[in-house]
């Protein structure tokens, strides 16, 4: 059969297909990117990977993951791997060893200062421009007060008012590609910004254990742990072992306005005592030494409904807002990531009247079959983890009706702390009987 017949089949089956719910999403699940082209062989998910067992590799397979995530505006069409895996994970990885991916070189790779005009007026816009050393998932921070609303690139990314911390952080990152972008502010008419910086979102980490390899295998661990990642539910990972806990006046340091109290509130403190920022924004910063290294969650118990802005290492920069319950204490997520042994910095910036009474390290088991337990249970395949995986597994991760869903709203999910919808559908190769891409060409070599 042709492959021009292949289609027709397939566009004549009743069968409801990625392609078509994708579509009707408003997205394409896979187009033709000249970056995958940098990634040696050709990637095609054409009407044979339904049941190609020839094996994918993590190039591959990163190159389709950027492009189904709607990361692609980011690259330039003769852009290298290392581009596309930033957009995933902005790390060097033109380094080798994880001491110097890990170093304060390949944080300025990722972060750009912006020069703020002076306004003609009260009324004029600011704009400005900015040249970004590498692609990667942005996000803008601002330093100043008042309500105003940023633009990147046409596009609004927040509209933000940083009076009460001095600084707030957009509502949405954006993937930018390497080079020259407008950036344009509107304030009002007695707001100001002093300071603006662009840097990864690297809190998004989406990445093999051992970090991205072009021409490496994929292994189906790999496979589910990026899945996870690509989905935000790695925090779903079961506990392993006693949480670690620190008391929130057991501060290594405090900025001034940062002070103990034992005011009662509806919810009692822990050791009666808390910490709170008391008449202006406050930051406390605390040390804690991990024996091993493994995924943990950081979790605070909080007091008050404004947002707060907390950071590890100086890397993970996310703003927080505590829930329903503040008005007391609340327990809070912050974020879930993997963290090495030796000793973290945990800062948290509150504003005024807000707290902190507690704050706990929750360790996740992160094997490969916990990540492959986690992804069989929101309905994709398993398989063994140190098994290599195919084009076929591959388009059924792809395919996923959970992965599909979560992609057409991923940019939008990523940065505003909200769960992921996920969907289970267990027989994906009952549901998507057609290929991913009609339009690609078919393979035209042996496996």
């Amino acid at each position: 059969m042709t492959d021009s017949a292949q289609a027709t089949n397939w566009t004549a089956a009743p069968a409801i297909t990625a392609l078509a719910l994708a579509l009707a999403l408003g997205i394409g699940i896979v187009s033709a990117s000249a970056a995958a082209d940098t990634l040696g062989p050709h990637y095609r998910m054409g009407p044979e990977a339904i049941r190609s067992e020839r094996i994918v590799t993590q190039g591959e397979w990163a190159a389709h993951l950027v492009d189904v995530l709607g990361l692609t505006p980011a690259l330039t069409d003769d852009a290298p791997s290392d581009d596309v895996f930033s957009l995933l994970c902005a790390t060097d990885y033109s380094r080798n060893s994880e001491v110097e991916r890990g170093s304060a070189a390949g944080i300025s790779a990722f972060h750009a200062v912006i020069d703020v005009p002076k306004r003609r007026s009260p009324s004029d816009p600011l704009r400005m421009t900015v040249s970004l050393p590498s692609p990667a998932v942005y996000m803008l921070s601002v330093e100043g007060s008042g309500p105003q609303r940023w633009v990147v690139d046409q596009k609004v990314v927040g509209h933000l008012d940083p009076s009460d911390l001095g600084v707030a952080q957009a509502t949405q990152v954006v993937p930018l590609r390497r080079g020259p972008h407008e950036i344009t502010a509107f304030l009002a008419h007695d707001s100001n910004a002093e300071r603006v910086d662009l840097t990864a979102y690297r809190p998004l980490c989406i990445e093999p254990a051992a970090g991205w390899r072009a021409d490496r295998p994929l292994l189906h661990g790999d496979r589910a742990r990026t899945i996870v990642r690509a989905l935000g539910i790695e925090q779903r990972l079961p506990e392993s072992g006693e949480p670690i806990v620190i008391e929130g006046e057991s501060y290594a340091n405090a900025s001034a306005w940062g002070v103990r109290t034992h005011r009662k509130l509806g919810t009692p403190a822990s050791a009666h005592t808390w910490v709170t920022a008391e008449g202006s924004p406050a930051e406390f910063t605390y040390r804690v030494r991990l024996d091993d290294p493994s995924v943990f969650t950081l979790e605070g118990l909080l007091h008050g409904s404004g947002p707060q802005i907390w950071s590890i290492d100086g890397r993970y920069r996310l703003t927080v807002t505590p829930g329903e319950g503040a008005e007391g204490f609340v327990w809070t997520d912050v974020v879930t990531l993997p963290l090495a042994a030796g000793e973290h910095v945990i800062r948290a910036l509150i504003p005024p009247d807000a707290g902190i009474d507690l704050i706990r390290l929750v360790r996740r088991k992160s094997g490969a079959s916990d990540y492959l337990d986690l992804i069989e249970e929101a309905g994709f395949r398993g398989g063994a983890p140190a098994a290599y995986v195919t084009r076929s597994a591959a388009y059924q991760s792809l395919s996923n009706p959970t992965f599909v869903a979560h992609a057409y709203h991923f940019l939008d999910r990523v940065a505003d702390g909200r769960a992921p919808m996920l969907l289970v559908e267990h027989d994906v190769g009952a549901v998507y009987s057609r290929p991913l891409s009609p339009l690609f060409p078919p393979e035209h070599r042996t496996r």
